[in-house]
């Protein structure tokens, strides 16, 4: 649900009545999550209801449901969900990658018409696999344009790059882990 003080274009909104949410730490500490930093989603239902998919045999007692999603909650408990656990990427170094940042900046581009940016593994290269909106394009130099984009703006620069016709979906939900997969097998050339 949301207010007046609920941006919908990046926010879904706070729990509705009756239930209650909370965000761990990435790392599973015993810290507070604080406004506006990232943590791992929980959900806890009021007693008796059905949390169909998610939630496990509570035999009568209330229990906090990890939703597999990473979040942001803002001052007035709106959650933004950036991305799924399953497809956090880490660096070399072991730093959080924050991927949708540079999907954001790169899906800017006239020349693009989607991205997806992801890792095979921690510490594995960061990898943007982009969608041209023609099939007529040069791929150095695309990708020259949007490795510039992303110094311009100071994010992560990706350190390579692929391109496919379309993402694999179910539905119209890209499917993250198959286009890892994918990378992994050889099925998509990396520039």
């Amino acid at each position: 649900m949301g207010d007046q003080n609920t941006d919908f274009t990046r926010k879904v909104g706070k729990a509705i009545a009756g239930y209650r949410t909370s965000l761990v730490p990435l790392d599973e500490s015993e810290s507070q999550v604080e406004t506006g930093r990232l943590g791992k989603l929980l959900i806890r239902a009021y007693y008796g209801s059905t949390f169909l998919g998610y939630l496990p045999e509570v035999n009568g007692k209330e229990k906090w449901v990890y939703t597999g999603d990473i979040a942001r909650m803002d001052e007035h408990g709106a959650i933004e969900i950036v991305a799924c656990e399953e497809d956090l990427i880490y660096d070399k170094n072991n730093c959080l990658v924050e991927h949708w940042n540079i999907e954001r900046l790169l899906n800017q581009n006239d020349l693009v018409k989607g991205v997806q940016v992801v890792s095979k593994g921690p510490g594995q290269p960061v990898t943007a696999v982009c969608v041209a909106r023609s099939t007529q394009f040069h791929a150095a130099k695309l990708k020259d344009e949007l490795k510039n984009m992303c110094r311009d703006s100071r994010q992560s620069v990706p350190e390579a790059f692929a391109f496919v016709d379309e993402f694999p979906r179910v539905h119209t939900k890209i499917q993250k882990f198959r286009i890892r997969a994918m990378l992994e097998s050889g099925q998509i050339a990396v520039f």
